[in-house]
């Protein structure tokens, strides 16, 4: 889905950015994992349960905060096991072959970008309360609302010159990954139109295993992408956004949303099965706004609807809890200020925390 609300508040506030080159941001932080070749037993690797929520921030120091230390206890609380820790990049235009940070300029000026200090900080602390970790890179437009799932090219030697700088930019978070012992790896979001170019996406888990030999690996594909790509034999599991429209209705029953799952559910049995891969959802997650479940990725109104939200939970969990070829979901959304509610996704302290809180923790 689009990541737009670090545009809003660029504008608001005036940030001062600074575009880093890969390589020059890069260079002797971290230490890289020797490289080795993909082997069997990588294609072959038992899927866990995993509950999980995603950690989100756009601006650099968000990571680094005492505040993100009392978000992931309360994910820990609500029981939570797994976090995805979002890492945003960027990129001038969808045609832009140049995938770059955006960090701070000088003191007193922010840019987007999480430091390196910041994700180290929130990886060892998840760690520290017995969470396993997903990093889970992924890019915006600068100062667009474009998608990054429209990220395309004419030319040939665009495309090579964008999947160099794409691999740059993961391959410098897969180094960190694998000294930092993150259980996992999602190689990209969303890249819709990138994702017919299969000898470079398998290029990429090449990389990706060789650097990051030790943890799990998978890509994200949109909810209306995933059954195109013709690569997911190359990664451990099928990644997906899940944010299938449901029903027609801006005030549906909880037996009416469990229906409207039922088309969608059936698609993705059958995909799994014949792809013969476990599928994981590693974005899903709905808005407190009324009609939400009609549009899941942008709700149709503004209007406050906490039930709404609670009654899609809800839902989500008893239409896919005892799906066997699911092997999880991930939410969307925990900001590192949850309280902020950030676009509405956030469900702390909302109805929707404790549906969150009955599934994963049990009372």
């Amino acid at each position: 889905m689009k990541k737009t609300f670090g545009i809003a508040v660029l504008v608001l506030i005036g940030l001062g950015l600074l575009i880093v080159e890969p390589k020059s941001l890069l260079a002797n932080e971290i230490p890289t994992a020797k490289e080795t070749p993909m082997s069997a037993y990588q294609k072959s690797k038992v899927i866990p349960k995993m509950k999980g929520c995603i950690l989100t921030s756009w601006f650099p120091d968000d990571y680094e905060s005492i505040k993100v230390e009392q978000t992931l206890r309360q994910m820990k609380t609500d029981g939570c096991e797994y976090v995805s820790i979002m890492i945003v990049w960027y990129q001038d235009s969808i045609h832009s072959t140049v995938v770059y940070s955006l960090d701070r300029k000088l003191p007193d000026e922010k840019g987007k970008s999480p430091t390196i200090a910041g994700i180290t900080h929130v990886t060892n602390y998840a760690h520290s309360l017995g969470l396993k970790v997903f990093f889970k890179p992924q890019i915006n437009i600068t100062n667009s609302d474009a998608w990054c799932g429209t990220i395309n090219f004419i030319k040939e030697e665009d495309w090579i010159a964008w999947f160099k700088s794409y691999k740059d930019f993961i391959g410098y978070y897969l180094d960190l990954a694998q000294s930092l012992k993150v259980e996992g790896f999602i190689i990209g979001t969303e890249l819709v139109g990138t994702e017919d170019r299969e000898t470079d996406w398998r290029d990429v888990v090449s990389m990706s295993r060789s650097k990051f030999p030790d943890g799990l690996i998978s890509y994200c594909a949109n909810h209306d992408s995933y059954f195109r790509i013709k690569w997911w034999d190359a990664v451990d599991f099928i990644g997906i956004s899940a944010y299938f429209k449901l029903t027609e209705s801006y005030q549906p029953s909880v037996p009416e949303i469990i229906s409207a799952w039922q088309p969608w559910i059936n698609d993705l049995a059958a995909f799994s099965a014949e792809q013969k891969k476990d599928i994981v959802f590693l974005e899903i997650g709905y808005q407190s706004y009324d009609g939400a479940n009609t549009n899941p990725n942008s709700a149709p109104t503004k209007t406050p609807d906490l039930q709404e939200q609670a009654d899609c939970y809800e839902a989500a969990f008893k239409a896919l809890s005892n799906q066997p070829w699911l092997k999880g979901m991930y939410w969307w959304m925990w900001y590192w200020d949850p309280i902020q509610n950030i676009d509405g996704f956030d469900v702390y302290t909302k109805p929707a925390e404790k549906v969150l809180r009955k599934w994963y923790r049990g009372n």
